[in-house]
């Protein structure tokens, strides 16, 4: 081994002394690096990677076996007369330099890019990186777009967006079809609208529209405007989540009591929720519990949505056979609802409703009024991202919830609060609400204190995967915090988060938690390839130019110094 050490250094030395061979090194491999720079640029191919590799090794060689070269070539910026040999040594510098420059121009698109958007609009969550690392088959994306839509900055957003994924995941294979050129393609996948994002996995597909990847909140008022998000992130992932499970989680929920109805686009009904739920992989059912006589099989959630008639006997041991058997539900009551069924779930789990609406003469929504009461969220898995997007809670005209306080821990849940009012709540209790005027307290008949705005029950003796409590079910007190004409308003976005992350809670699926819509209203600072490559020429000459204006600026004033000392 010494031997073959012994024999490298006296070849590197012997190397060193011939310096018509390093002079030879040096240019040769400068020229291969230049050549293939100039045809990479011309022909736009991706020769300079390959071709190059060994002229790099040969400019590196060559500085090996001349260190003192940066010696030298110091000594010539400060040499008062211009050496030939010197200018040399500053020559074979700049043209490293300028390769190295040249390299990073070349490599310009297969660098990292930073996405400058406050919102990261063009960018990827964490959850959406791990989820596509999951796929163990290739899945198939293609984006159908015209022209125009491809230019167009939605169209660039979304490319951006799918091009995240592919990057993280092996088994994505992106493809970007011009409409205007494939039409044959359209039709053979069956494309009809412009900006359709089709996803295919193991026999399966699902197609995602362009107008449903915007979402616009209402203004809070006439003198403001509503804010316009860009979700396509979490419906790209919620189908890919989609194709790779066996089938979708199915919300049911109840009709034929005068409950709030998933089809009702009208302000106080839920339909805005519904077709929410719908976007994110959650398959949403009314069901008729005397017409199927059971809660199928398939039900992840039951959904009981303030019902104003009461329950049949059948009916209520539905439900309660249903939540027996480890069923999950969401209960939902108001101020106004006082049925069977509601009375006896909520007696179930210790769960008190007071007579009258919830109010708050001091601690209110300003410019509502004072049933709508500002409540605090509490730490729980549902309210955590709400909390972190400091989204505030809607609650208007809700029924006061508290807990029993003469009822014993019980050893099969515990039941947790959701948030709650200030202190300065109270049960307004009238004969008629017409909630125009504000309420009053009277000591003498209602209660001040905290009202509870909902409640999450979990199990004590099972566990879910992660070996936390199973979720059993989740307890509101307005309904009208998730309506068509609350989940409009521009500031209501934390309710929908609520709602959503509370059925995420039930299915033990939280895998979009972390995806909220993102504001468009953000800057980037985005180039054009042609910017780009104009950009990476300025800056070769601008630094080349910038050496050489040092070095002869050194040396003018080397020169007038030496004058002034000869004076």
């Amino acid at each position: 081994m010494n031997k073959f050490f012994s024999s490298i250094a006296a070849f590197y030395s012997k190397l060193r002394k011939n310096k018509l061979a390093c002079e030879l090194i040096f240019w040769i491999s400068s020229l291969i690096v230049i050549a293939f720079l100039i045809v990479t640029w011309v022909t736009s191919k991706k020769l300079f990677l390959i071709g190059s590799a060994v002229g790099f090794i040969g400019i590196i060689i060559y500085f090996l076996l001349n260190p003192e070269i940066f010696k030298e070539s110091i000594k010539e910026v400060k040499s008062d007369k211009i050496k030939s040999e010197g200018l040399s040594v500053t020559l074979r510098i700049i043209i490293a330099v300028a390769i190295a420059i040249a390299l990073l121009a070349i490599l310009n698109g297969k660098l990292p890019k930073i996405d400058l958007t406050s919102s990261g609009i063009y960018t990827i969550s964490k959850e959406s990186k791990e989820l596509v690392k999951t796929l163990d088959k290739e899945m198939q994306i293609i984006y159908f777009a015209t022209t125009s839509k491809l230019d167009s900055k939605e169209g660039s957003i979304i490319q951006s967006i799918l091009k995240q994924y592919e990057k993280f995941s092996k088994n994505i294979k992106l493809e970007i079809v011009d409409l205007n050129k494939r039409p044959d393609l359209a039709a053979k996948y069956g494309i009809n609208e412009d900006g359709t994002v089709y996803l295919a996995y193991n026999e399966r597909n699902k197609k995602l529209s362009s107008i449903d990847f915007w979402e616009m909140t209402q203004a809070p008022d006439e003198t403001s405007q509503g804010k316009q998000l860009f979700i396509a992130e979490k419906l790209i992932s919620s189908a890919i989540r989609y194709l790779l499970s066996a089938q979708g989680k199915k919300i049911y929920f109840v009709m034929g009591h005068g409950e709030k109805y998933t089809n009702d686009y009208q302000e106080a009904g839920y339909g805005n929720i519904s077709e929410y739920l719908g976007k994110i992989d959650r398959e949403v059912v009314n069901i008729n519990l005397l017409e199927k006589g059971k809660i199928p099989e398939d039900a992840s959630v039951l959904v009981i949505a303030a019902p104003k008639e009461d329950y049949s006997k059948e009916e209520i041991k539905i439900v309660e056979d249903y939540i027996s058997k480890g069923g999950k539900f969401v209960l939902i009551t108001d101020f106004d609802v006082n049925t069977n069924i509601v009375a006896i779930l909520l007696k179930k789990y210790d769960v008190i409703q007071e007579k009258g609406v919830v109010a708050d003469n001091t601690n209110y929504f300003y410019g509502l009024g004072s049933f709508y009461p500002i409540s605090q969220l509490a730490y729980h898995k549902i309210t955590e991202k709400v909390q972190e997007y400091n989204k505030p809670i809607l609650v208007s005209t809700a029924a006061p919830l508290i807990l029993n306080p003469n009822t014993p821990k019980s050893e099969d849940y515990i039941i947790i609060s959701l948030g709650n009012t200030f202190e300065t709540a109270y049960n307004d209790i009238s004969k008629d609400y017409d909630f125009k005027s504000e309420p009053s307290f009277d000591k003498n008949t209602e209660k001040k204190g905290v009202k509870h705005i909902g409640f999450v029950i979990e199990s004590l003796k099972e566990k879910n995967k992660k070996g936390e409590n199973a979720p059993i079910g989740l307890i509101f007190s307005d309904s009208d915090m998730f309506t068509n004409k609350t989940l409009k308003l521009g500031n209501a976005i934390g309710n929908l988060l609520l709602f959503e992350n509370s059925i995420n809670f039930l299915v033990d699926d939280f895998a979009l938690l972390n995806i909220p819509g993102k504001d468009l209203d953000t800057t980037k600072v985005t180039l054009s390839a042609k910017a780009q490559k104009l950009i990476s020429l300025t800056s070769f000459v601008f630094l080349e130019l910038l050496m050489l204006l040092i070095i002869f600026g050194i040396r003018f004033a080397r020169n007038l110094k030496s004058k002034k000392e000869v004076k």
